[in-house]
């Protein structure tokens, strides 16, 4: 395809009707951040030159703008930006400076098809459905088995709640915009700020994961050292932290309104300020790097020790591989960067809108459905609806059962009870992973 350029733009060289209208909302879009100018020395005023706004800057600097999304029919790169000087008299330069503006190359019509489903949104709202309905499910059976309420599964019901707010969170702002009103908008821009939080707590959470089994791996007897209160502060508290500074941060610095949810919502914006959320992501992301690969080293050691089927050791060690890369969210680590071209990234995105969208339809799978204490509970409580169903009521069977790897010392724990001996302990049985070696460090599933 021969490339096209626009080198340079004189404002007389485009005018008509719809650029009338699109000059107005120029200048009215641009009427605050002009005022907050009025006190300087010397600035240029917003203006349109036929293709783009171009806001109040100060004299003697040069404007910078994102490249137009499409002009004739053909769709530019808007990675690129436009610029013009704003001349030392308080006036704009003649002409705007769009060289660096490039057409994007035409896509196969697969991928065409691609772009269109990415528009729409379709993919996260399928994905984002199956993962609420499945999180939905998850949460009630943590919720509603008390054989099941411990440290370890009290960290996964933490962690599957994260994704179940933040998943729902997205489809209401995703719908809110799709109508957009006054009062809708503002919800929006809140709605933004709260779902960045979610977003935050999802990845402390899934580090609180980490270092959780970090401790029991690693730090074999130190397991009740750290207590649920001290996950909740770092899963919930440090992130509301971080997102209350970031929302003050970019509110004061942002020129766009004097009120942040007028006009543009300043948090659906991207600039520098963000880095005030992203570091710490970026930050507990290499740290679960770490625990992943000592927890894995310690996997493969303790299970060479306890079998000699090479076969079924690697196995084992390749199932916990398999778990804990979506708990620690390393998948998160593809979708960090955004490549430039369009049709790898029209294909990046669509590959980030199934791995995002479904995530927390995996992880209420992998440790929820899949988890050995869960099904003997469903089983146990199946059993107990079939017999009731059976005698008509007549007849009531309380089968007492504890669901965990750990029953033998769930019964030594109710025999020194009854006796007045206190046992405290919490399950570290890892179910998913079958550590088999793990027996003697585990009293009992509060």
């Amino acid at each position: 395809m021969e490339e096209k350029r626009l080198p340079l733009m004189n404002e007389t060289d485009i005018i008509n009707i719809e650029d009338i209208t699109e000059e107005m909302k120029c200048l009215l879009a641009s009427e605050n951040v002009t005022q907050s100018f009025k006190g300087d020395q010397g600035f240029c005023n917003a203006t349109w030159d036929g293709l783009s706004c171009w806001p109040s800057v100060s004299a003697g600097s040069i404007a910078s703008i994102p490249c137009f999304y499409e002009f004739n029919g053909v769709l530019y790169d808007t990675l690129e930006n436009a610029t013009r000087p704003c001349e030392a008299n308080n006036s704009w330069a003649e002409r705007s400076d769009y060289s660096r503006c490039k057409p994007l190359e035409e896509d196969e019509p697969h991928i065409k098809v691609l772009w269109d489903i990415k528009e729409a949104g379709t993919i996260y709202y399928v994905g984002y459905g199956m993962s609420l309905l499945a999180l939905t499910a998850a949460l009630s059976i943590f919720l509603h088995f008390k054989n099941l309420r411990c440290l370890r599964n009290n960290i996964h019901t933490n962690l599957l709640a994260t994704y179940f707010f933040l998943d729902l969170t997205w489809i209401i702002t995703a719908t809110l915009q799709s109508w957009p009103t006054v009062e809708g908008s503002k919800l929006t821009c809140i709605l933004v700020i709260f779902l960045t939080y979610l977003m935050v707590t999802n990845f402390f959470w899934m580090f609180v994961e980490g270092l959780y089994l970090y401790i029991l791996a690693v730090k074999t007897f130190s397991i009740e050292v750290v207590r649920i209160q001290v996950y909740a502060l770092i899963g919930w508290g440090i992130p509301a932290v971080i997102v209350i500074s970031w929302a003050s941060v970019k509110a004061y610095l942002s020129p766009l309104s004097k009120d942040p949810l007028v006009d543009d919502c300043v948090w659906q914006t991207k600039d520098v300020t963000d880095y005030v959320f992203i570091c710490p992501i970026i930050i507990v992301l290499v740290v679960n790097i770490f625990f992943m690969c000592k927890i894995m080293w310690v996997l493969i050691t303790k299970l060479r020790i306890a079998t000699s089927a090479e076969s079924k050791q690697y196995r084992k060690a390749a199932k916990a591989l398999l778990v804990l890369i979506p708990l620690l969210g390393t998948t998160y680590m593809l979708v960090i960067v955004t490549p430039s071209h369009r049709t790898a990234r029209v294909v990046f995105s669509y590959l980030q809108a199934v791995l995002l969208s479904t995530q927390g339809f995996t992880v209420a799978i992998l440790y929820c459905f899949l988890n050995g204490e869960v099904q003997k509970s469903m089983r146990h409580l199946w059993r107990r609806w079939s017999t009731r169903r059976t005698v008509h009521g007549s007849q009531r069977y309380s089968l007492s059962y504890r669901s965990s790897n750990c029953e033998r010392d769930n019964t030594l724990k109710l025999y020194r009870s009854a006796r007045g001996i206190q046992n405290r302990g919490s399950c570290v049985s890892f179910t998913t992973t079958t550590t088999t070696n793990w027996h003697s460090n585990c009293n009992r599933c509060d």
